[in-house]
């Protein structure tokens, strides 16, 4: 009888969580580009590495990186491209991705 071999490409993904505030996000998106032809620079790239988040954002002239505090991930790293747009209808209260 075969038994099935469950390899990393094989393996479901878990969901990465990111919890931020929404000052964190405000700032980072004075940073990020607006209604710009290049359309990558309108978006936040999000970066986790271990139980941190780098958040990065330019508009081709001037650009910041933030970094979370400690613990403010749970689950697998990424690296993820988010355009602002999605953060535009957010109040004062934390975010979590």
């Amino acid at each position: 009888m075969n038994t099935p071999v469950l390899t990393g490409a094989s393996l479901p993904l878990a969901p990465t969580v990111i919890q931020l505030s929404a000052n964190q996000i405000a700032c980072i998106k004075e940073f990020a580009g607006s209604k710009n032809v290049r359309y990558y620079l309108n978006a936040i790239h999000f970066r986790t590495d271990g139980s941190r988040v780098y958040m990065s954002a330019t508009d081709g002239h001037m650009g910041a990186i933030l970094r979370s505090p400690e613990g403010a991930v749970t689950g697998p790293d990424i690296s993820w491209i988010v355009p602002i747009e999605l953060f535009d209808r957010l109040g004062k209260s934390p975010v979590t991705l």
